[in-house]
């Protein structure tokens, strides 16, 4: 609203968008490592350089793109190296049945 032009780069893009997020880079990596593996600078700019472009190329807020990126291994195999995992996982793991009004954008209180 104040002029500046903001995108999310998002490895859960349907909660983001319904979140209200005004234009969303969509990535099919896992969370916690939305840029790419550790150490793979190569692949972490390239990423970045993408998530850029959508700031150019989105023309309406509240526009999803699916970046053109895939993950070297199936994502269900993907163990988690983070500490923590995100509150949002813990919070969808122990209530599964709000994810769906989480993506539709029924976001409960």
């Amino acid at each position: 609203m104040a002029g500046l032009t903001t995108a999310s780069l998002s490895t859960l893009p349907d909660f983001t968008r319904a979140a209200g997020a005004p234009r969303v880079a969509g990535i099919v990596y896992p969370m916690g490592q939305p840029l790419g593996a550790p150490g793979d600078a190569d692949g972490q700019r390239e990423v970045l350089r993408a998530a850029l472009r959508l700031l150019e190329e989105a023309a309406t807020p509240g526009e999803l793109v699916r970046m053109p990126f895939d993950w070297p291994e199936p994502l269900h195999k993907v163990k988690w190296k983070g500490g923590t995992p995100p509150p949002i996982a813990e919070h969808i793991k122990r209530r599964p049945w709000l994810f769906p009004r989480l993506v539709s954008g029924d976001i409960p209180d």
